[in-house]
């Protein structure tokens, strides 16, 4: 069965047998706005409609270009834009030539002329002159339209392009209701033009005469000849060719097959059409043409139809509009799902969530019966007990709990009766005089950019109307889109205030870093309630405002705003905990208040403080508003935040589909206790994990509770990753490991390209929360020179956040994320086999090296042998494969680093250089590998040349130990800061150790210091994408032929912003791209443009360097 509307009706192409007459009045519909035209067409009417265009600019090109066209065709030109240029119809009959030739130079339309043509002279007259048109070729698709002209020439080439298809409609259209005499009259047309008209238009014409199967199916075995040539309006014969030879031509070309092209197709052969629309959505070259091949074939209630949409459940753009469909059809869904379902892979899992969806919502819905309202209610009925959750399905308690189950899966709190909480009304908040918290010296840089402000509004020639706050006020009224830091600028405090909180949130735009430091000191805590309101609609940018005011009111926006956002989660809980007393203060009166969602919202901030361990700051607070108050803060359960209307699991969270959880105490979790935990998990995308998790997470063994959270990752993944049912991801983030944090990590790398750029930023939160030195160094690779822009720099906010709260620079904290990969203290593994054991190490690409115990290297870990221990054997092998993978996964980003610390010549202090790089098991294998500098500054300040020795000490070139001071800064040394003679000394040492460099270093090409850019080199279309992983950033979405990147100076040298433009350019969605030459170089200091020289040399060496290629 086909469902059909009165618009999809409207689009089958006719045919004289069913001339469907809402064809052509739909297709006149659609072209005709200006001028409506109805059929049979008028003379005048059409004439005027053909005239309702403005062309005047493409007759000036026109008649710019008819001195390139030949002297043929340029008479022909000179007519056609005559006869453009009429004001009103001709009596004499039209010229073939003429008419084409309007249509070929663009100044008629096809849609509009047309029916002119038919009108004036009849359709065998339109059929030529149609056919004509193609055969004239203008100039800009050949020469451009750079010359401002156009002019024809004779060829077909033109024919593929020309905007044509609104004719041939309308010629089909006229065709399906001619009389038989018209009809054979145009056929004469067609058979005379016929044997020379190139394939395409053949195809065109076949397709105009709707009774004409043999010219169709002549035209597509051409197709089937000739499948690599391009044929112009050969994809119009999938709507008019036999069944088999329309699948076979929409397999065969990735076209744009309109929804008027495959309702015919329904309209020809039914439901047995789904083959072709199938076939049509393998072949498309992009998702948004398989969504609207899809559209159309929605409408057919048919098993192949349910089958070629569960066959692209995996699809992003189909799969939404396949689960629709199968809810709409449940039984014709279930068959095909079922054949997907027995067989393996992630479809078979995508397809047995989908019938498990179908199972739950197909079953019949429980629920109270509805009341007899002809009969008195009765007492029983009038007391029944009041439901505590209409949004959950009905659970129970776990019937048989095992030994070592923790309560909260044996008696949910959501299923008991919830207590009747604390109420303490009308407590108001002690006393607290708050204050803005300015960091050293920022007050005053402030004030002062407003005094320079305030005067230059006065000198600007933009200001002469807003010299006054008055009329300063009224012109930012007039403005939209302004920077908010302007309502700081006004030094009215009230005129300001009542401005900002008069017009929409929406007219602002804020500038973080800029606008709130900004107002507030202008107008100091007076702009506090303003601030507020604001928050309300804009909080993600007014956190950035509210964190430098100390007040118990903003402890309260901050409860308020964590609820709802998690985006602001790191600004707001950071703020509650470095301000706990302030916090508790400003919350305890709304942790005892009237229920809602203010209480609700100060217990989870309250709890937040506990967890945090400032729990007895929270109760001496407390009791500073009395003991009944100090009561009912102790007595709130982290349990019973619970909301008001449980969720309801989907149909992909069912815990008989998920592994068992182990109990450390033996024994697995029963089938109804799992199904609470997935419950508790459901309740996490809130401010803080529900309390409950930390009882499981202590009586389930790491690895079950990993194993299920991945599944049911898995399982969400499979279901189509719905937003609403995020917590599936965000479970990974409490019970995860590193194991899992990698798995991950690979996912949100993948994301982006499948434009779920939201889902991979979740995901950076999950890792985040994960927290290890494995899923933190993810998050830090994925900062660094990450393709999509908005996860590298979420990515960035990640780990400087969590550097800042551990008191370190971006750089000491990746030191400290470096993972051991489980290396001994030398920085080698033994893999034991029970007989033989290989001990690995590393290369100078921090590649592992496994060796004999006689100390030959081998390719790789060699099987298992008999005389092995097969259990050991086998364990070996899975932890070989584990450490190739992660080593696989660290060493390109340390030797990146590395290379990174030479050119910023960073130095580390001697204590944090033991600990984090010469005793490290792994990152000490690079380290061994290059020269050092250690700078001291005793006295004089010196410097020594050193290497890490074998044996973990420091020496220099002749071999003697180096002994160092904790004052002392090391760092690895650039070939710029070393002679001649020390880069060939040192050299030797190296050769003679037989010691190679992970990257070059005293080999380095260096540049000498000038203004010279190196422009006019032709680099590799591969080494210039590359580039964007090294820091440099694109100028646009699309096309690319600008690169910059923010550079640091050194030796007193200012740092700035490098530009570098390319020819020709490439685009970002197309692999394939031509050698790129550069052909400017600059350097952007400030708002000034400035010679390279301006670097320092290290700076401007490693330029040249990397725009060498």
């Amino acid at each position: 069965m086909i469902h059909w509307t009165a618009e999809s009706q409207a689009l089958v192409y006719p045919t004289r047998a069913e001339p469907n007459a809402s064809y052509l009045p739909s297709v006149l519909k659609a072209v005709s706005s200006r001028n409506p035209l109805t059929w049979p067409f008028d003379v005048a009417q059409a004439w005027t409609g053909a005239r309702a265009w403005d062309h005047r600019r493409e007759i000036e090109r026109a008649q710019n270009g008819l001195g390139s066209a030949t002297t043929e065709l340029r008479a022909v030109m000179e007519r056609a834009i005559a006869e453009r240029q009429r004001t009103s119809p001709p009596d004499e009959a039209l010229d073939v030539d003429v008419e084409a030739a309007t249509v070929a130079l663009d100044i008629a339309h096809t849609w509009s002329i047309v029916p002119y043509w038919i009108a004036k002279q009849g359709v065998p007259f339109a059929l030529e002159a149609l056919v004509r048109a193609h055969a004239l070729e203008p100039s800009h698709n050949k020469h451009g339209y750079g010359s401002g002209k156009i002019w024809l020439e004779e060829s077909w080439d033109h024919s593929a392009r020309l905007d044509s298809g609104t004719g041939w409609n309308i010629l089909r259209g006229c065709l399906a209701v001619a009389d038989a005499p018209l009809y054979d009259e145009a056929r004469r047309v067609a058979n005379r033009l016929r044997p020379s008209l190139p394939l395409g238009i053949r195809s065109a014409v076949a397709f105009a005469f709707p009774d004409e199967r043999a010219w169709v199916a002549e035209a597509a075995q051409a197709v089937f000849d000739e499948p690599q040539r391009w044929h112009g309006d050969i994809r119009r014969l999938v709507a008019t060719a036999d069944l088999e030879t329309a699948e076979r031509l929409a397999d065969s070309m990735e076209l744009y097959f309109d929804e008027t092209f495959l309702f015919t197709v329904l309209a020809r052969h039914g439901a047995a059409g789904a083959r072709v629309i199938g076939a049509a959505m393998t072949a498309a070259p992009n998702n948004d043409l398989r969504k609207r091949h899809a559209k159309v074939l929605v409408n057919v209630a048919a098993e192949s139809a349910a089958a070629i949409l569960a066959g692209w459940l995996e699809n992003k753009a189909v799969a939404p509009l396949a689960r629709k469909y199968f809810a709409a059809h449940p039984e014709l869904a279930r068959g095909a799902l079922e054949n997907l379902a027995s067989g393996a892979g992630s479809l078979a899992r995508m397809a047995t969530i989908e019938l498990e969806t179908l199972t739950t919502t197909s079953s019949p819905k429980r629920g109270k019966a509805k009341p007899d309202k002809s009969k008195p209610e009765s007492a029983k009925q009038r007391k029944a007990p009041e439901k505590l959750d209409e949004g959950a399905p009905p659970t129970r308690h776990c019937e048989s709990a095992p030994v070592g189950l923790p309560p909260v899966l044996v008696a949910p709190p959501w299923l008991a009766e919830r207590p009747k909480p604390i109420v303490i009304e009308g407590l108001k908040a002690l006393p607290f005089e708050p204050r803005i918290l300015w960091r050293a010296g920022e007050l005053e840089a402030l004030q002062k950019d407003a005094a320079q402000w305030e005067q230059a509004r006065t000198a600007r020639e933009e200001w002469t109307n807003a010299s006054t706050d008055e009329l300063l006020a009224k012109w930012v009224e007039r403005q939209s889109g302004l920077p908010l830091f302007w309502i700081g600028r006004i030094t009215d405090t009230q005129l300001a205030l009542e401005l900002w909180d008069r017009l929409p949130p929406s007219k602002w735009w804020s500038g973080t870093d800029r606008a709130y430091p900004t107002i507030l000191a202008q107008h100091g805590l007076a702009a506090l309630p303003t601030l507020r309101k604001f928050a309300a609609s804009r909080a993600s940018e007014a956190v950035h405002g509210l964190a430098k005011v100390l007040s118990p009111e903003t402890a309260e926006a901050f409860a308020d705003i964590r609820m709802r956002l998690t985006s602001t989660r790191s600004v707001t809980d950071s703020w509650l905990v470095e301000h706990a007393e302030v916090t508790a203060i400003g919350l305890v009166p709304l942790a005892v208040g009237t229920p809602g969602p203010t209480r609700t919202a100060a217990e989870a901030a309250l709890l937040l403080l506990r967890q945090r361990g400032r729990g007895e700051l929270v109760d001496a607070v407390a009791a500073r508003y009395g003991a009944d108050v100090a009561r009912a803060v102790a007595a709130i359960d982290p349990l019973l935040l619970l909301p008001k209307k449980m969720p309801k699991l989907p149909p992909f969270a069912k815990a008989s589909a998920l592994p068992p959880l182990e109990l450390r105490a033996g024994g697995t979790v029963p089938e109804d206790a799992a199904e609470h935990f997935l419950m508790m998990l459901a309740l996490n995308d809130t401010a803080m994990p529900y309390a409950g998790l930390a009882q499981v997470r202590e009586a389930c063994t790491p690895a079950s509770l990993r194993d299920f959270a991945w599944a049911l990752f898995e399982r969400w993944l499979a279901a189509g990753a719905p937003p609403l049912e995020v917590w599936a991801l965000r479970a990974l983030g409490e019970l995860g490991d590193d194991e899992i944090a990698s798995r991950l990590a690979a996912k949100i790398r993948v994301w982006p390209k499948e434009r779920a750029l939201a889902r991979a930023s979740v995901g950076l939160d999950v890792l985040a929360r994960i927290g290890s030195d494995i899923a933190l160094m993810h998050v830090d690779r994925l900062a660094q020179g990450f393709r999509f822009a908005s996860v590298r720099e979420k990515a960035q906010e990640i780990i400087q956040r969590i550097a800042s709260q551990r008191g370190l620079s971006a750089e000491e904290l990746e030191d400290r994320l470096t993972p051991t990969l489980g290396l001994e203290t030398d920085g080698s593994k033994v893999f034991d086999f029970g007989g033989r054991s290989f001990r690995v190490g590393f290369d100078e690409h921090l590649l592992p090296v496994v060796r004999a115990d006689d100390g030959r290297v081998l390719a790789d870990l060699p099987k298992a042998t008999k005389s092995d221990d097969t259990a050991q054997a086998k364990a070996a092998h899975a932890a070989w494969k584990a450490l190739k993978s992660d080593a696989k996964a660290v060493a390109a980003r340390q030797i990146a680093r590395f290379e990174q610390a030479m050119c910023n010549e960073r130095a580390w202090r001697m204590p944090d250089f033991d600990c984090f790089i010469r005793s490290h098991p792994l990152v000490a294998h690079l380290a061994r590998r290059l020269v050092w500098a250690i700078e001291t500054t005793e006295g004089q300040g010196s410097r020594t040349l050193v290497r890490i020795a074998e044996d973990g000490t420091l020496a220099d070139a002749a071999d003697v130990a180096v002994a160092s001071s904790n004052d002392a800064r090391i760092g690895i040394v650039h070939p710029l800061r070393l002679n001649e003679a020390e880069v060939s000394r040192w050299g030797q040492v190296l050769a003679d150790y037989e010691i190679v460099q992970p990257f070059d270093q005293l080999a380095r090409r260096t540049f000498p210091l000038s203004d010279e850019t190196g422009a006019g080199v032709t680099l590799e279309a591969g080494y210039v994408r590359g580039l964007r992983e090294r820091g440099w950033a694109a100028d646009g979405d699309s096309w690319v032929n600008v690169l910059t990147k923010s550079i640091a100076g050194g030796d007193q040298a200012p740092g700035g912003v490098v530009v570098v433009g390319f020819e020709p350019g490439y685009s970002v969605s197309d692999g394939v791209s031509k050698p790129q030459e550069i052909v400017s170089v600059s350097l952007q200091l400030g708002k000034e443009n400035a010679g390279l020289s301006k670097l320092g040399p290290i700076a401007y060496s490693e330029l040249r360097r990397e725009l060498a290629g």
